[in-house]
């Protein structure tokens, strides 16, 4: 952990912090309130459907519901305190920390690993993935899923930000 203010300046040094109950790469990380989820990823070559939750006022991890089915290469966006999945075979799931459930949602039209994720507002921009030109745009709301324009090449491995448009 590294401690920095306000402007995202650093203060101090960084800090050992717990290890994670499971060890795994290419997992996906959200953040609500004060922690910090650790969602799905590989152990050793096999898919992990596990959730864990690091506490960063207790400083400890703990586990949490897994997701329906084991996933990597997955996106990951947080909105209205629900951290909502995309799964590379268009399968997708939210969850839902207070009562530690997972609920199916509505998938996108094409399947693509290694995608970016983003919330715009009020909904959630799902970006490239690998070797994949689409952009889908799911809507919580609504619990629909339409595509976006379509990118002028493909984008693998992508991760995104949203950003004010006065970048």
């Amino acid at each position: 952990m590294l401690k920095c203010n306000e402007k995202g300046e650093p203060v101090g040094d960084w800090k050992k912090l717990p290890s994670m109950i499971n060890k795994r790469y290419y997992f996906d990380a959200a953040i609500i309130d004060d922690n910090i989820y650790a969602v799905g990823g590989l152990f050793d070559v096999r898919k992990s459907s596990e959730v864990e939750v690091f506490d960063a006022k207790l400083k400890l991890w703990k586990q949490c519901s897994s997701m329906s089915q084991a996933r990597c290469a997955h996106a990951i966006a947080t909105y209205n305190k629900e951290i909502y999945v995309f799964g590379d075979d268009g399968v997708c799931e939210k969850y839902n920390p207070v009562t530690d459930t997972w609920t199916p949602i509505a998938g996108y039209t094409k399947g693509a690993s290694y995608r970016g994720a983003a919330v715009v507002g009020d909904q959630i921009y799902l970006v490239g993935g690998k070797g994949c030109k689409e952009m889908d745009i799911y809507d919580p709301k609504t619990n629909t899923c339409s595509k976006g324009p379509q990118l002028p090449y493909g984008i693998g491995s992508c991760k995104c930000v949203a950003i004010s448009d006065e970048f």
